[in-house]
C-alpha cells in the first residue's frame, strides 16, 4: 500500500494519520523531492530538514511542541513512545522543561520515507488530544 507516488494528487493529514506503518514494506529508498512536497503540504507544521547521519547523506522531518512544565513534555513523550511501538516505527526524542522536539527518519533508506510522515501525523493528533477542549 502506497500513500503517494510521484504522480499523486495532494494527501490529507487524515489519510496519513489513518494509515499504519506496519503495512508498508521496509523502506530501503527514501522518498523523491515530489514525493517530499506532496506530503509535506499535508504537515504545514513540521520541517523538513538536510542531515548527515552514520556518512549517508539525507533528510529528517523535526517539529517543535511546548508545554507548561517538563511532567507534560514527558506525558506527550510516553504518548509518543507508545504509539511508535505500535508502529514500529520510532523517532528521536529530545526533552527538556516544557518542550519535546520530535524528529522522524527511517535509518534503513537513510532519509525519509512514508512510515516518517504517517508517525509525525499522529504525533500531531496525540498533541491535539491532549489539548484541553
Amino acid at each position: 500500500m502506497s500513500i503517494v507516488s510521484s504522480t499523486s494528487a495532494a494527501v490529507t493529514h487524515e489519510a496519513l494519520a489513518n494509515a499504519d506503518c506496519r503495512t508498508l514494506p521496509i523502506a530501503r529508498q527514501c522518498l523523491s523531492t515530489p514525493e517530499l512536497l506532496t506530503l509535506q503540504q499535508a504537515l504545514p507544521d513540521w520541517e523538513i530538514q538536510a542531515t548527515d547521519n552514520h556518512n549517508a547523506s539525507g533528510a529528517q522531518l523535526s517539529r517543535r511542541f511546548a508545554f507548561a512544565d517538563l511532567a507534560s513534555a514527558m506525558r506527550f513523550a510516553n504518548a509518543i513512545a507508545s504509539m511508535a511501538d505500535a508502529q514500529d516505527h520510532h523517532p528521536e526524542l529530545h526533552l527538556s522543561w516544557g518542550l519535546c522536539v520530535v524528529t522522524w527518519s527511517t535509518h534503513s533508506a537513510h532519509g525519509l520515507t512514508q512510515r516518517d510522515f504517517i508517525c509525525a501525523a499522529k504525533v500531531d493528533d496525540l498533541m491535539h488530544a491532549s489539548q484541553p477542549a
